[in-house]
């Protein structure tokens, strides 16, 4: 009895033939893949006579084959759609994964086939198989599968040879078809990007997109054989002749180093506008050229200028005296650690005097505020003619309070150097043709002998203010053995950390609100403590001194796990609800807080993404370094950033660019006055501006009125937080009031 093979001869001549015609067929390499597949199925199934040829694709994700085409020669129809799943089929995805070729003579015997055998072969009378795999980079991506129906086909050696070679044939279909799409993708891009792209080769451009024409006032005939001096000034703005500078970049970008730079452009209508500019090497032929993407960025250089020169006068405000021009508080901390930083630890250097004038109440209630006013310029104006003369500096404190910082190099001379100040309240201050006689009170402290920092020196030296006060002795030097203060602080602090430990403190929640929406799904915590003894003791009195016993820490540690514990109660509940934690410039600076924090949010099974850090602009400066590290360790676990009290700290644009910052929080002293005084408002939208040039959120703190909300929604401001809505309330009463919101 004759075998299959005898029956269906198929010479390797014939195939080859075939094959090779179908190689130079163009239409498989002009049609679409589907089509291209058709054909192909088409011819191998005439060429070896069998009933059915299908291509299945696989994905190794889902583990799965499905059929992209199969041809039914009986019927002449295509098919599609058939999916077959590994974990049902497990041996012949095995075989098709270890395998280039099955050739299953009996394909419900053969176990590399036979799991297909009860719902496929015997279903459809399928007797033989040969399936040669589709694969790229090694890696299984397909099959090209031929049935024999109805009778079984022992497949010769030229069969199996001719299968194989069209499943190559259609891997490199498979990648001529992908590399279409790739260029149809880039092709799209090119065309509608927003950015100039240009194709640079041997210096000029060969080509550009419509951006192109759009930002440089041109034509593309204009552009294309042009080169970067067409569209640049003679020279770049730091004096660097643009020719010559262009040109480096691009020998530096043909190398395989992407080259990104600021650059100085000129339309061809002679228009000259700021850009960021990338170039990078990509491939023509068997050479290389440069691709080059400019983003105008004109709008942004300007309003990072405008901000700039708001920042200067924001930050000259921040730091003088509204009413006398003098130094304020802030200026004084700032200069004091400046001062001191460098200072001998044993050596006088610093001498802090604190001034009060005596009875200033008086002047006030008797000849009304405005004269009081002018009276504190005049002796500013004074203190400052002072300072001046003994090579120190002046600050007001507020009221009618100063302090003067000087360098001394003994306790004589600091004594000395007063008793000058003291001299110059002995004439009198001429004002609305009145001559006043205004004495001064002034105490006095030492660095290193009574501090190592601003904020001690100044309280030492309130301490000795206090006692001259008292004594009428006209200035007092600070003498520890009498400092009842210290106790208060040693009492507090022994206190705070009892409190922490026993959860004697309380977290207030007070809303941020969407203005877009006026809907509340952000909260900030803030920290109670109401003391047994001493009642509601403010924060920044405890803040401060745990700061400086190094208390903050465990502190900020209780802040944060009670805010998480509420925060993970809140979206238990199905609360949307997004919460912020402010903390210091010590935790910024602890190699181990960030570690810390995602510690405590795995423990509570809260998503970094719920929990927002505030930081102020003034905690950056005291180790800039470290804290840059916290906070992109931070935003590498997702939890978000906030700069709190913007534009009352002293860091740099610069600086700030660099941060990973998601939100800037504008200082409520702006917010409250931008009705009321223009230049209030101006910032206030600058900032907003700034944060959403640099994709930033920009919240309103100390909204207290519906007027300033309508102006800060004018102003396109994304979240608002203030007495307008609430006051910081306990968890519970928070829960309510979001409630009664709906």
């Amino acid at each position: 009895m004759p075998s299959a093979s005898s029956i269906h001869p198929r010479s390797a001549r014939n195939l080859d033939q075939v094959y090779v015609g179908l190689t130079k067929d163009q239409r498989i390499f002009a049609s679409s893949l589907d089509e291209s597949l058709k054909l192909i199925v088409t011819s191998c199934s005439e060429s070896l006579d069998v009933a059915r040829v299908s291509v299945w694709t696989f994905d190794q994700a889902s583990g799965r084959l499905s059929c992209a085409v199969l041809y039914d020669r009986r019927s002449g129809a295509f098919e599609r759609g058939a999916v077959l799943r590994e974990q049902d089929i497990p041996r012949y995805f095995k075989a098709l994964v270890g395998e280039r070729l099955i050739d299953a003579e009996d394909a419900c015997a053969d176990p590399r086939t036979s799991e297909l055998a009860e719902d496929y072969l015997r279903q459809l009378d399928i007797r033989s198989m040969l399936d040669a795999t589709l694969r790229f980079e090694g890696q299984l991506r397909g099959v090209l599968c031929v049935e024999s129906v109805g009778e079984s086909r022992e497949w010769s050696r030229s069969e199996k040879v001719f299968v194989s070679s069209l499943a190559e044939l259609i891997d490199q279909m498979m990648i001529l078809e992908q590399l279409r799409e790739r260029e149809s993708h880039y092709r799209s891009l090119f065309d509608h990007s927003a950015d100039s792209i240009f194709i640079v080769s041997n210096g000029v451009f060969i080509d550009c997109n419509p951006a192109a024409e759009t930002m440089y006032e041109c034509t593309r005939e204009q552009l294309l054989g042009a080169g970067p001096a067409a569209i640049s000034p003679e020279q770049q703005p730091d004096g660097t002749p643009s020719r010559d500078l262009a040109r480096r970049y691009v020998q530096s970008a043909l190398t395989g180093k992407v080259q990104r730079f600021e650059w100085r452009h000129r339309t061809f209508s002679g228009k000259e506008f700021d850009s960021e500019v990338t170039l990078s090497r990509t491939p023509r032929g068997t050479d290389w050229c440069v691709m080059g993407i400019v983003r105008d960025i004109s709008a942004r250089k300007q309003a990072e200028i405008e901000l700039e020169e708001s920042k200067a006068a924001l930050e000259y405000r921040a730091l003088h005296d509204s009413l006398t021009g003098l130094p304020n508080r802030d200026s004084y901390h700032r200069d004091a650690s400046a001062r001191i930083e460098f200072d001998s630890p044993v050596a006088i250097h610093q001498a802090v005097y604190l001034l009060d004038l005596n009875r200033f109440k008086e002047v006030n209630d008797t000849l009304g505020h405005d004269f009081g006013d002018e009276m504190l310029i005049i002796v500013g104006h004074r203190l400052r003619r002072f300072a001046d003369r003994h090579a120190c500096k002046v600050y007001r404190l507020g009221g009618d309070e100063f302090v003067i910082l000087a360098n001394i190099g003994s306790e004589d001379e600091a004594i000395e150097l007063t008793e000058r100040l003291l001299e110059e309240f002995d004439r009198p201050f001429s004002g609305r043709d009145i001559d006043l006689h205004v004495d001064t009170s002034i105490g006095i402290s030492l660095s290193p002998l009574h501090g190592t920092d601003g904020h001690a020196l100044l309280r030492c030296a309130d301490v000795a203010l206090y006692r001259a006060k008292r004594k009428a002795a006209g200035y007092a030097l600070f003498d520890p053995e009498l400092d009842q203060k210290d106790k208060r602080h040693l009492t507090l602090m022994s206190d705070l950390v009892e409190a922490i430990e026993r959860n004697g403190l309380s977290l207030h929640y007070h809303p941020r609100v969407d203005l877009s929406d006026d809907r509340c799904t952000h909260c900030e915590a803030l920290l109670r403590w109401q003391h047994p003894e001493h009642g509601m003791i403010p924060p920044d009195e405890f803040i401060v001194s745990a700061e400086l016993n190094n208390l903050i820490h465990q502190l900020t540690r209780w802040v944060l796990r009670t805010a998480l514990a509420q925060l993970k109660v809140w979206l238990d509940q199905g609360i949307d609800m997004n919460i912020s934690v402010n903390v210091s410039a010590r935790n910024l600076v602890d190699h181990r807080f960030a570690d810390d924090l995602n510690a405590m949010l795995l423990d509570h099974d809260v998503p970094a993404s719920r929990l927002e850090i505030e930081i102020t602009e003034s905690a950056l400066i005291v180790d800039p370094v470290r804290a840059l590290e916290s906070l992109e360790a931070m935003r590498a676990y997702g939890v978000s950033i906030a700069v709190d009290d913007f534009g009352t700290g002293y860091s740099s644009m610069s600086y700030l660019k660099r941060l990973p910052v998601h939100v800037l929080k504008i200082d409520k002293s702006f917010v409250q006055d931008l009705l009321r005084d223009e230049s209030d408002a101006t910032l206030v939208r600058s900032v907003i501006d700034l944060s959403h040039s640099f994709g930033l959120q920009a919240v309103a703190e100390g909204v207290e009125d519906a007027a300033t909300l309508e102006a800060l929604k004018a102003m396109n401001c994304d979240q608002a937080q203030g007495f307008h809505y609430c006051r910081p309330l306990p968890a519970a009463d928070f829960e309510v009031w979001l409630r009664l919101r709906g």
